[in-house]
């Protein structure tokens, strides 16, 4: 349903409806029949979160880089974020069809609010997301003072906690006389930078880990598929083998049948030969007998005279 373009959005939900109901999961088809179609914005980034694209993943590192960050290096992580706030929207807004002029401040608006919130954090890593929260980084003071696309400082609701994804406030400076102070500081500082660090090689290794498995998922499918063609071909080359040697049987026994009527052609043409002869023969015999009977009346005629 999230995964579908906006504008199908209602159909699917109320197929969906439709076979919750069919399975007598009337409450579940309460809540989903209730679910309003997500802003476009919204959607844009449920549609990058759905296609597990690499910028989403990388602007998690940079959001737990920015909640773990020790305050030397505080200014630093927030810039990281803001560029991989940049590139996911990005990203998402390259991924509409057909995109508008306001899809790229709609988005980056949508995502600073997300990235705020730790709940609509989480929706959207699971492609979920319905609607957009209050506040965002620019409650949170992460976004330079009159910025383009900066959501609105509004305030938290009441009894709400702070998200984990809250930047921690730099500790104030050390009076004179504390440097065991600042060398705890210093210390705490090195081993959060040492658990950001090591939670962005986990993500990489993840991300790096799901990768693979993508790519040999396609490398079996295409495996499959050629081991189909392959049996297809071979298989045809079988057929085409016997139709071969069945085609060569035909052809032998068709030359076997053409000797044979040669052969009788050629004894028919001397038996017709040797009849000719003898009819030759026989005329001129005929005609000799022709000659000695007319002779021999020639004779009688003559006596009778």
């Amino acid at each position: 349903m999230f995964a579908a373009p906006p504008d199908a959005f209602v159909a699917e939900r109320n197929a969906l409806v439709k076979q919750l109901r069919g399975a007598k999961r009337r409450e579940e088809a309460t809540a989903v029949a209730a679910m309003r179609k997500p802003p476009r914005a919204v959607w844009a980034l449920n549609h990058l979160a759905l296609s597990d694209d690499p910028h989403l993943a990388d602007l998690l590192d940079a959001v737990d880089a920015v909640g773990a960050a020790a305050a030397s290096r505080h200014r630093e992580a927030i810039a990281a974020l803001r560029d991989r706030i940049g590139d996911t929207v990005d990203a998402a807004v390259a991924a509409i069809e057909a995109p508008r002029p306001d899809d790229h401040p709609d988005v980056t608006g949508a995502l600073q609010a997300v990235v705020g919130d730790a709940d609509a954090l989480r929706l959207l890593v699971d492609g979920r997301l319905v609607e957009l929260p209050a506040g965002g980084m620019g409650a949170l003071g992460l976004l330079p003072s009159g910025g383009a696309g900066a959501a609105p400082r509004s305030p938290r609701p009441e009894g709400r906690a702070r998200p984990k994804l809250g930047v921690p406030r730099p500790p104030a400076p050390p009076e004179e006389g504390d440097e065991d102070e600042v060398e705890g500081a210093v210390e705490e500082g090195e081993g959060a930078d040492a658990e950001v660090d090591d939670s962005m090689a986990a993500r990489r290794a993840a991300r790096e880990r799901r990768r693979l498995g993508k790519e040999a998922a396609s490398a079996r499918a295409a495996h499959e598929a050629a081991a189909t063609v392959l049996e297809r071909a071979e298989g045809a080359l079988r057929q085409g083998e016997e139709d071969l040697v069945a085609a060569e049987d035909e052809v032998a026994a068709a030359e076997a049948a053409l000797a044979a009527a040669q052969t009788r052609r050629a004894e028919q043409d001397a038996a017709v030969a040797e009849a000719r002869s003898a009819h030759d023969e026989a005329t001129a015999a005929a005609a000799d007998a022709r000659a000695a009977a007319d002779a021999v009346q020639s004779e009688l005629d003559a006596l009778d005279r």
